[in-house]
């Protein structure tokens, strides 16, 4: 006749991250064939301009570099341990900061090649270098990165390992850098399905960054989306006190393989009904869901719930841990460039809007150098 107690639910365990704590900070040393150390490669990210009456202005100008052959050894991720000359291809990476003194670069290896352990010893070519030049205490990406880690891979989402390492170029000291994974579609981060080589369906997966950079993307990599025509968020009888959504003037870039403008039209249309479909769902009480070749959005006949609507085209759990996170972190960025979502339209694939891959947060947490006169009380998602 006792009452039965339910079990406690199982609490997520926010020690379940692995530091990757060494005796020694792990050591990367860069040799580069040709012998540049990359400091020589600095170029003008802003360039000034003056018109007719001398007035004057600094205009972003992102810079592509190219990739250096070199061979890369890694030091200090066990007892004794070390790896020794790894054939790979080493380049400057990166836009704003492509301009400072301490570079962040990419890692691009011959093979395929686990790093101190990171992400369960996943193996990958691809590794990034962040430099994290404008934070003096080199933890502000550490921090959102982790913040990552326990928001999204209890998800099942994916969000980039790190470490702090020491790098060396062609024997010269450069200083603690954090080594972290790249942002890209793969089983093991991203994990959605690619475009297959030349696959010019639109039934791919599709991942995708909010991004002022877009502009400087081939043009097959740019999308914009028109948010329901600027329909106002909370709408009143007095249209002077409608609440409209923020109208940015950036864009989106697709970084994952696409090969037609119909892919491109395809993933831009479907971001624009995406939004329709929840507008509709929160503002308007509608159930609207897409039509059978999601080219277009209709009234549901089965459907009676707005928020089963919403639900099934964006991932809740993911949408609630990116607020999460940028509510804690202030990122400057938030409303600019390196924020990271997916779609998967692949026949093993949801459909659903997934916010994952947090990224750069090297301004975020009260810091916001360059810019000391920038008020970070209006620092919010």
């Amino acid at each position: 006749d006792q009452p039965i107690t339910p079990p406690a639910e199982e609490p997520i365990n926010i020690y379940s991250y692995d530091p990757h704590i060494y005796k020694k900070m792990p050591v990367i040393r860069i040799n580069t064939v040709d012998g540049t150390n990359f400091a020589e490669e600095h170029k003008d990210t802003y360039v000034y301009h003056t018109d007719q009456s001398g007035l004057g202005w600094y205009q972003f100008q992102k810079q592509e570099f190219d990739y250096h052959d070199a061979t890369i050894s890694l030091e200090n991720f066990d007892e004794n341990s070390k790896i020794e000359d790894l054939s790979a291809q080493v380049k400057i990476r990166g836009n704003t900061t492509t301009a400072y003194d301490k570079k962040p670069l990419k890692i691009k290896f011959a093979e395929k090649q686990s790093m101190f352990h990171l992400n369960h010893d996943y193996s990958s070519k691809d590794w990034v270098l962040l430099a994290n030049w404008r934070d003096v205490s080199m933890l502000r990406n550490n921090l959102g990165l982790y913040l990552g880690q326990i928001l999204y891979k209890n998800t099942g989402l994916y969000g980039s390992d790190f470490v702090n390492v020491e790098v060396y170029i062609n024997n010269e000291y450069w200083g603690v850098y954090l080594l972290c994974e790249q942002n890209e579609i793969a089983s093991g981060r991203v994990d959605i399905d690619e475009a297959s080589t030349d696959y010019t369906g639109t039934d791919i997966g599709y991942l995708l960054e909010f991004d002022c950079y877009s502009e400087y993307e081939p043009a097959l990599n740019q999308i914009t989306i028109n948010y329901n025509n600027r329909a106002p968020l909370s709408p009143d009888k007095n249209p002077d006190k409608n609440i409209f959504v923020t109208v940015s003037t950036y864009g989106y870039s697709i970084k994952s393989k696409i090969y037609t403008e119909e892919q491109r039209k395809f993933i831009q249309n479907y971001l624009e009904n995406i939004y329709r479909i929840c507008y509709k769902a929160i503002i308007d009480k509608e159930c609207w869901e897409f039509n059978e070749d999601k080219t277009g959005i209709v009234l549901s006949k089965t459907v009676t719930d707005p928020e089963i609507a919403l639900e099934n085209v964006l991932d809740i759990d993911s949408a609630a841990s990116v607020l999460i996170l940028q509510e804690i972190a202030c990122d400057r960025d938030v409303d600019q460039s390196s924020f990271f979502m997916s779609i998967d339209c692949s026949k093993t694939g949801d459909g659903k809007l997934k916010f994952q891959a947090p990224w750069d947060f090297d301004m975020a947490f009260g810091i916001v150098k360059p810019y000391e006169d920038a008020n970070t009380n209006n620092l919010y998602a």
